[in-house]
């Protein structure tokens, strides 16, 4: 992993992260939020360095090149943040960098100087747990009567589906994927034994997400 250049930039732009999470909608047109990850991604570090010579504007682009553009992720030297009586708050533990995009190089000819702007980009560690979901869906159906002549009482049924929440140490974990089905037939409008109308609620879960979903048909 080569460190970025020791040198000390002009001025800093900082941009707090993020907690990565997911949305689920709910039937009632509600959202469930459910944070997929312990880590912050996307902290960004805009730096401006101005009047470098040739010398130090290269070592930039060499260390960039160096890196794959985006691909391989570095630690960041001191000088970065020089002046700041709390660094770490800008540099979480554990924590590497990587090009957010291509430095950017004006060049200034009649000083033979360069002006250059970069964006760094946070990376988690490797290894950072990841905390599961503990959360409970529950769908409720009130109690009512068909609108037919027949005398047919409607349902009253609460179905609550848990998950149990737990610790993925890294990314060799499996997920899950869980399907809970629960069924139920209303009676017969015309009295009679034959059910008219059958509805099936579904609920399938994929690692951190949830589906669920009525399914009717008539007989």
């Amino acid at each position: 992993m080569a460190a970025f250049p020791t040198l000390t930039p002009s001025s800093r732009t900082f941009t707090p992260g993020r907690y990565p999470y997911s949305e689920i909608p709910t039937l009632n047109g509600l959202q469930t939020r459910v944070r997929t990850s312990n880590v912050i991604i996307e902290q960004q570090l805009r730096l401006t360095f101005l009047g470098l010579t040739e010398a130090e504007m290269l070592s930039i682009r060499t260390h960039y090149i160096g890196q794959q553009g985006r691909f391989l992720s570095f630690a960041i030297p001191s000088s970065l943040l020089s002046g700041m009586t709390t660094p770490a708050y800008f540099t979480p533990t554990g924590y590497s960098w990587i090009y957010g995009s291509a430095p950017q190089v004006e060049d200034i000819p009649c000083a033979q100087r360069y002006n250059v702007s970069v964006e760094l980009i946070t990376i988690p560690p490797e290894g950072a747990n990841v905390n599961g979901a503990e959360f409970t869906v529950s769908i409720a159906l009130a109690a009512g009567i068909m609108s037919t002549s027949a005398n047919v009482t409607g349902a009253d049924l609460t179905v609550t589906a848990s998950i149990v929440g737990g610790v993925v140490a890294d990314n060799s974990s499996a997920g899950f994927d869980l399907t809970v089905l629960i069924s139920f037939t209303a009676g017969s409008a015309d009295g009679g034994d034959q059910a008219d109308y059958y509805l099936d609620w579904v609920i399938q879960t994929y690692g951190f997400e949830a589906d669920i979903y009525p399914s009717w048909w008539a007989s």
